[in-house]
């Protein structure tokens, strides 16, 4: 197996943990599918990070798990492949997501999530927030940078303690 592909596995179990995906969403799809939907995003994906000197193996982990191999509604209808809520340039489609409240108790409800007009720009916007940070902090996702991160992997565990798209 080629050592990217070996690379890209090991973060895939990294953020199965990180995002609490079940195994079964990775089961579900046979090899030319996931391997047409890295074909699909690997253009987008290399030249977002490129541009803000991420790894492309970590971002597309991340569309991966956050949208199940791109069957997500979310994915299919608004080009969005991590969850962001909110608008994109005025774009947004509302669909339901469970959110947890302060005791941990999952609830539904109706939100709004960026439509973006290509998956370029989904790629895009998510490396500029990993990148660029939250308003609080800025440098809170500076582990992913390949400044600071020697590796995908090591990139990684630096995204695990403060990642989520709701932020």
């Amino acid at each position: 197996m080629a050592r990217k592909t070996v690379q890209l596995l090991i973060l895939f179990g990294l953020f199965i943990g990180i995002i609490g995906q079940q195994q079964s969403v990775f089961a579900s799809l046979d090899a030319n599918e996931q391997k047409a939907f890295i074909n699909k995003l690997k253009g987008s994906v290399q030249k977002a990070t490129e541009e803000q000197r991420l790894y492309a193996s970590l971002q597309m982990a991340q569309a991966i798990v956050e949208s199940g191999w791109g069957k997500s509604a979310l994915a299919k209808e608004a080009n969005n492949y991590f969850g962001v809520k909110g608008s994109y340039n005025g774009q947004s489609v509302t669909m339901p997501t469970a959110e947890f409240d302060e005791y941990g108790n999952q609830y539904e409800i109706t939100a709004s999530f960026r439509k973006y007009p290509s998956a370029y720009q989904s790629m895009k916007d998510n490396a500029a927030l990993l990148r660029q940070g939250v308003s609080w902090n800025h440098a809170i996702y500076s582990g992913t940078w390949r400044e600071k991160a020697k590796s995908g992997t090591q990139a990684a565990n630096g995204l695990i303690p403060n990642y989520a798209t709701d932020q």
